[in-house]
């Protein structure tokens, strides 16, 4: 019943009245209700009886709750709750997300969200009595409310099947949870924090190329309440690194760096160059194509670099997840053009020579897919011809340990379960490998597979013993 749930409805309510009648119409489906099994509902949702009995009255005042007394012959009728037709009509219409199951499970109060931290010590053995009470009486700081679970559907149901959230800012998620932008940032900040945001891409605009950038969340869909519900996609880690060793740079990195550092009418692309992005390289080495990608003064040139990474990765995985057995083949035809500018947009008021810029990105990103299904070769425990592919770039990721060059490739097969393992550098390691197994890797911090630090209250350190 829940997937037809208005999630993306403007509905004149608080975001607690909107978690609680999400959870109402996941669990209960609209049927009847009596206080007590409400109350035990919204207690499931971190919710107080005085925040409970607010937005019960809430509801009934805007029409989607009616009071039902219960059919009894004798004695004072037991009043309870069911859905009003209102709130019939608005279920009405069929709303499909990638990921039904993550909303459906995460909209369900009986299941658990807690932080990743949380998760540790719920499977520690060995606690004395004492510690045992004090980890229990933590959990209630790192379990998800009922605000912040609705926070955490609403970015669901806007994610892909890869759990990447494009083109929803501060403003749309303000319409869409009812929270002010104050609340918001602090439910983000607490999401973050239980693991369940792996990074955020701030967006900015400004700058011709792009016009006008969205924010863009990567969910942690490896998360381990979230895997309940959700198979975890494979992962390999590798470089970016050509076949000499020549460059660790990513292709953003390189086309932006030169754009900064050489900011005239004519740009020198190297030989090696211009093959790491994929041009011919009898063509002429000079180039002023590069201005076009100087980030303005005021916007910062890591942000402009990130951004345009994430645009090359989007048109790789692209082509590795539709033309793996013929990548080899692939040029840069129409259909590709046209992905590269929807990707871009440009801004309307500046004239750029987008037949030009086009035709650079499409032959980067085309070399980038040749290398990256280069290095996936070696990992012959995945049908590879049969799989969808997703590049994201470590420091993207907040990856501590890796420099510029490296970066991530998640693996899933377009019919079937993913096989749950890791890959660094062609060899495969277990999905929840021992203590030990992980200190051995430089990917230990990864948000994708660790345990973040303690949950702290908006960015500032929570005093000692609490």
């Amino acid at each position: 019943m829940h997937r037809a749930m208005p999630l993306l409805l403007k509905l004149d309510l608080s975001p607690e009245a909107r978690s609680l009648l999400a959870s109402y119409v996941r669990v209960h489906q609209l049927a009847r209700i009596g206080r007590a099994e409400l109350r035990d509902l919204a207690a499931g949702l971190c919710q107080t009886a005085p925040v409970t009995k607010r937005i019960v009255e809430e509801m009934v005042g805007a029409g989607l709750l009616i009071e039902t007394p219960a059919d009894v012959t004798r004695g004072r009728p037991r009043l309870g709750y069911a859905g009003s037709e209102r709130l019939r009509r608005l279920l009405a219409g069929a709303v499909n997300y990638p990921l039904t199951s993550l909303v459906d499970y995460v909209l369900k109060s009986s299941n658990r969200l807690v932080s990743m931290h949380a998760s540790e010590q719920r499977d520690a053995e060995n606690l004395s009595l004492t510690e045992l009470r004090q980890g229990l009486r933590q959990q209630f700081r790192h379990k998800a409310g009922g605000v912040t679970r609705w926070l955490l559907a609403v970015l669901l149901a806007h994610a892909d099947r890869w759990g990447v959230v494009r083109e929803l800012g501060i403003a749309k998620l303000t319409d869409l949870t009812g929270l002010n932008q104050e609340r918001l940032r602090a439910h983000l900040f607490k999401l973050s924090e239980m693991g369940f945001i792996s990074h955020k891409l701030p967006g900015f605009s400004s700058w011709p190329l792009m016009g006008k950038w969205g924010s863009v969340y990567f969910l942690n869909l490896h998360h381990p309440d979230l895997r309940q519900a959700y198979p975890a996609s494979s992962i390999a880690v590798m470089d970016s690194r050509d076949e000499c060793g020549r460059c660790r740079q990513t292709e953003a990195g390189l086309i932006v760096g030169r754009a900064v550092f050489q900011s005239g009418q004519g740009f020198a692309w190297s030989h090696s160059e211009r093959g790491f992005l994929g041009q011919p390289s009898e063509d002429c080495v000079s180039d002023d194509l590069a201005r076009y990608f100087l980030p303005p003064v005021r916007i910062d040139e890591a942000a402009v670099t990130v951004a345009l990474q994430f645009v090359l990765n989007e048109l790789a995985s692209s082509l590795l997840s539709t033309h793996w057995c013929s990548l080899e083949r692939v040029t840069v035809d129409d259909e590709l053009r046209k992905s590269v500018r929807n990707l871009l947009k440009p801004s309307k008021r500046c004239e750029l020579p987008m037949e030009r810029i086009d035709l650079m990105l499409g032959q980067a990103a085309i070399a980038l897919a040749r290398r990256v299904q280069g290095m996936l070769k070696p990992f012959t425990e995945l049908a590879l011809e049969a799989c969808d592919y997703r590049l994201l770039p470590a420091p993207a990721l907040g990856m501590a340990g890796w420099d510029g060059g490296q970066r991530c490739v998640l693996i899933r097969p377009k019919n079937g379960e993913p096989i749950p393992a890791v890959f660094v550098c062609g060899e495969s390691v277990e999905h929840s490998p021992t203590r030990y197994e992980l200190e051995q890797y430089p990917w230990l911090s990864s948000p994708l597979l660790t345990v973040p630090k303690p949950l702290t209250r908006y960015g500032r350190k929570s005093p000692a013993g609490r």
